[in-house]
């Protein structure tokens, strides 16, 4: 939404059942900024539940938005200018009110009533689950770093943030590798699903030069074990995918339960998958493989 009168442009970046990706959220931002100069954005993340974007920089930027609130706001306008307005516009509103209730935010009859109830009664034990499942992403990090370091000494710290865990790999600090936006451009990542709350492990190929990418993302096509699509996306493809936690066991996140699964994902993609991953983007690049320990 562009208004030019008001000197403003309203981006909204909407997210219903797919993960964001990381740097996503930036890049369209600056996209925006770059294509309307001299009005001032006003960028939007739109969720179901109106979650926060994942990097600090999004956070302080984006307005956070639900689809209760849209809801919301389609039934007030229909009650208090419903009469204004033509029968066919009116059954629209009313649709797709509804179609946003029952099929993104799953709250059809009672529910919510329900909820408040339950939340009455047991407040104390719930705000405890919830203040557990804000502080997941802490004791996350404890493990996966405990766990990378026993496990994968190849592996080093890159960036971390809200949600994700990214490493790179000292086997691969080749200067065709390091002229990415971040940095480099091929990260290894434990994230979080934004969808299901799950925790997955990465091989990322990030935003950098269009040549490097694809070279990374056509070898990736050749060899096991990389995993990835027919087509390269923009900025954000990963080349390798390997489950860890699953949806009900990140949220009600244990360092005692999750602390084996975690090194056990670590182990066997160290030894199993790192080597391969490493000599053969080694070899695209003209360098001798390395031994593995």
């Amino acid at each position: 939404m562009v208004g030019e009168a008001d000197g403003f442009v309203c981006l909204i970046e909407n997210k219903i059942f797919s993960p964001e990706a990381p740097g996503q959220l930036s890049w369209y931002l600056e996209t925006v900024e770059s294509v309307y100069v001299g009005l001032t954005p006003f960028p939007i993340f739109l969720t179901p539940a109106g979650l926060e974007p994942m990097d600090a920089k999004d956070r302080a930027r984006y307005v956070p938005f639900d689809y209760g609130k849209v809801a919301d706001i389609v039934g007030r306008t229909l009650e208090t200018r419903g009469a204004a307005l033509g029968a066919n516009a009116v059954s629209f509103m009313e649709q797709y009110a509804n179609t946003l209730r029952r099929r993104i935010l799953n709250t059809p009859g009672n529910v919510d009533k329900l909820a408040l109830g339950l939340y009455r009664r047991h407040r104390k034990a719930i705000d405890l689950i919830n203040l557990a499942r804000k502080n997941a992403p802490g004791q996350a990090e404890d493990v996966i770093e405990e766990a990378v370091g026993m496990l994968a000494p190849h592996l080093k710290p890159d960036h971390h943030d809200k949600g994700f865990w990214r490493f790179y790999a000292d086997d691969l600090e080749i200067d065709a590798l390091k002229e990415g936006k971040y940095g480099r451009i091929l990260f290894f990542e434990f994230r979080q699903q934004v969808k299901g709350e799950g925790l997955t492990f990465y091989v990322w190929i990030g935003p950098g030069p269009r040549e490097t990418r694809e070279r990374l993302h056509r070898r990736a096509g050749k060899d096991a074990p990389f995993k990835t699509s027919e087509k390269l996306d923009k900025d954000w493809q990963f080349i390798y995918e390997r489950p860890v936690l699953s949806e009900v066991e990140y949220p009600a996140f244990d360092p005692e339960e999750a602390r084996p699964k975690i090194k056990q994902a670590v182990r066997e993609f160290y030894e199993r998958d790192y080597w391969p991953i490493v000599n053969a983007v080694r070899e695209e690049f003209g360098l001798p493989p390395v031994a593995e320990e």
